[in-house]
């Protein structure tokens, strides 16, 4: 791309993050209302802006459940690769080098983007919850991510889309991490 042309992808990915952190903010603010249930809790967050699109049923989704997409740079082997560090991830976390599920309290996240022709929902899937909840078969037509398996043993980790209980075919990537 020439120097000084407009990059509308750029534009979004600034954007993108601020409302992400937001997104585990409203979370993290919830969780006396969430906590200490022994059924499993699902949190809808609703958004009605030009951005909600994106942030709700977009690539965004994936970023608040793996955490925000960066260069992750390995100096001993003298690489750079596209991964994550968990960073505005909504339920995963690194302790001393170990993957671990955070935020417990919520079995998963509803997202809705409403608009003037209706509504898109999406979900997010906690791979470790509480109380465990099948978001998929609970709202069938609404497309859920996830992560396939857990636990992770080892980077990378792997996320698929699934509607109705059945994987999205083409959905599933592959996301390294330190």
């Amino acid at each position: 791309m020439a120097h000084g042309r407009y990059d509308p992808t750029k534009k979004i990915a600034q954007l993108v993050v601020p409302v992400c952190d937001a997104t585990v903010g409203r979370l993290k603010s919830k969780a006396e209302q969430l906590r200490g249930h022994p059924c499993p809790r699902v949190l809808a967050l609703t958004g009605s802006t030009a951005l909600s699109h994106v942030v709700m049923v977009g690539d965004a989704t994936e970023e608040i459940l793996a955490g925000e997409q960066e260069m992750i740079h390995d100096q001993a082997n003298r690489i750079a690769y596209p991964g994550t560090r968990f960073r505005y991830s909504a339920f995963l976390q690194q302790t001393g080098g170990a993957l671990v599920a955070v935020r417990r309290y919520a079995s998963g996240l509803l997202m809705c983007n409403l608009h003037g022709r209706g509504m898109e929902l999406s979900g997010i899937r906690h791979p470790d919850p509480a109380a465990p909840v099948d978001l998929s078969t609970v709202f069938p037509n609404v497309p859920v991510i996830e992560l396939a398996p857990w636990p992770v043993a080892r980077s990378p980790l792997t996320i698929q889309w699934r509607r109705n209980g059945s994987p999205v075919p083409g959905t599933g990537r592959s996301i390294p991490y330190a």
